[in-house]
């Protein structure tokens, strides 16, 4: 009986020991979410993580008043702490939550808006404004390098990205550097980098293009574009700002910005792009009715993608009920371009002897807003069982080739 003291000592300060530990990590998470809000331009993704790692601490320190007092109010408190933390954890994870609060944020809006709705934010760059020359000496400068990458293409075809901090002053510059065979897709680059500079508040910086045998620069001092001795070609100042061109070089941008993820406000700014040319993909997408089926009981016509209320994708058919009665149409599965999109919700009828819409919900993110290849199964339901000798039969159509007006 003796040795149970010293025994429940040390139970009682290894548990002291774990959950302070516990503790320590979750403050440790919590502050790193903190530093990570501050370097991000928006800030409210990180507000779902700081929330679960508060929790987690809450649980920390309730558990350890809890041994202490044995009170029963404490430890439910604790794991209702510790329920809600980890519930958090997927909804902070989930792609619509994740869009949702970027949504939320004024500057986004305000720059989606400005971009989507084809203003002329890159209008006083297409023209070529007036160079100014500097007169006088300058001061010596002590310039730093503070980030530097080069980023290729292919062996032809590269960008030079440079961050630097001149007499107090951040600096930033980057040479678009292309064989000049496709001017669109270097316009796309280069309005990609201006978007970034411009974006993340840099006063200061030089974009230089190179193609082919042309030469241009486009150069900001203190906010505003000063001009210069050799601007872009006309054929690049005409394309600046092509909202088209975000998507046709999507994939090239992407890459240009993925290279550049290790340098502060890039992800962020990813997010930006990916929102952005959702966006325009969404506003630009083309109608269709393809049709996907036809029997003696129905018709069905895939006519293209829609949003719910909560922003998400729906998959939406034309159904023409050539029977009598009522019809209720249920999906089992859907894929698009060959991926499979997962579970499927979604439930409606259409009267006899009409036309109607049925949509549905799947549970994966759509791979495309404009997919080439359909492929599906969708339940016909006669709930009266008069039809055909059963309740149901399944429609099936497999890699069904999607048309575009």
């Amino acid at each position: 009986a003796r040795g149970e003291i010293p025994v429940r000592r040390l139970l009682r300060g290894s548990f002291y020991v774990l959950f302070a530990l516990l503790g320590v990590v979750s403050i440790v998470g919590i502050v790193g979410v903190i530093v990570d809000m501050a370097e991000r331009k928006y800030p409210l993704v990180n507000v779902l993580p700081l929330i679960s790692m508060s929790l987690f601490l809450c649980w920390t320190i309730c558990m350890i008043l809890w041994f202490s007092k044995r009170s029963k109010k404490i430890l439910l408190f604790a794991i209702s702490c510790l329920t809600i933390g980890l519930l958090v954890i997927p909804v902070s994870m989930n792609e619509t939550v994740h869009q949702f609060t970027l949504g939320l944020h004024k500057e986004y809006q305000r720059a989606s808006t400005t971009l989507v709705s084809g203003n002329n934010a890159f209008e006083d760059l297409r023209a070529e404004p007036p160079h100014k020359t500097s007169q006088g000496s300058e001061a010596e400068s002590t310039r730093t390098t503070l980030y530097q990458k080069d980023v290729y293409f292919d062996t032809d075809n590269f960008v030079m990205f440079l961050i630097s901090e001149d007499n107090g002053t951040t600096k930033a510059s980057a040479v678009v550097s292309f064989d000049g065979n496709d001017p669109s897709r270097e316009a796309a680059l280069l309005s990609t980098l201006l978007m970034f500079f411009q974006d993340n508040d840099y006063t200061d910086f030089l974009i230089m293009l190179v193609s082919g045998e042309n030469i241009g620069m486009l150069v900001f001092s203190n906010g505003k574009n000063v001009g210069s001795p050799m601007p872009f070609p006309d054929v690049h100042r005409e394309l600046l700002g092509d909202e088209s061109l975000f998507l046709k070089y999507k994939e090239d941008c992407i890459y240009l910005l993925d290279s550049l993820i290790d340098y502060n406000g890039m992800a962020s700014f990813k997010e930006f792009f990916l929102l952005l040319t959702e966006q325009l993909e969404w506003i630009n997408r083309m109608p269709t009715d393809t049709p996907v089926h036809d029997d003696e009981y129905v018709q069905l016509s895939y006519v293209g993608l829609e949003k719910d209320s909560l922003g998400r994708h729906v998959l939406a058919f034309k159904v023409v009920n050539k029977t009598n009665v009522t019809l209720t149409f249920q999906a089992d599965t859907f894929a698009l371009d060959g991926v499979s999109l997962g579970t499927i919700t979604g439930s409606d009828n259409v009267a006899a002897q009409s036309t109607g819409t049925v949509r549905f919900t799947p549970r994966e993110q759509i791979p495309s807003v404009a997919p080439s290849l359909l492929t599906g199964a969708i339940r016909v339901i006669d709930f009266s069982n008069t039809l055909w000798g059963k309740q149901s039969y399944v429609v099936n159509f497999v890699n069904t080739a999607i048309t575009y007006d």
